[in-house]
């Protein structure tokens, strides 16, 4: 068994793309709030776990970047005093 070492620094700029969609109900006096909806999120120009350990098997840090996405249901409750 051999060890895998490098020194992969890597500064990039990653874009955010997100998308939420739902709807709410709010209490006539303003003081308590409900939500649920939908929400989808991308990282754009991102490096995953696995692009970055195929990247060091083979030893090609070029075009090392991906589309990560994550989505969702989401609610909410929210009480003010």
């Amino acid at each position: 068994m051999g060890v895998v070492a490098n020194d992969y620094e890597d500064y990039r700029v990653t874009p955010l793309l997100e998308l939420e969609l739902g709807i709410g109900w709010r209490s006539p006096c303003g003081r308590c709030r409900a939500s649920i909806g939908y929400i989808t999120t991308a990282w754009h120009n991102a490096v995953s776990a696995r692009e970055y350990i195929d990247a060091v098997r083979e030893s090609n840090y070029v075009d090392v970047d991906e589309t990560i996405t994550f989505s969702g249901l989401t609610a909410g409750l929210e009480a003010n005093f």
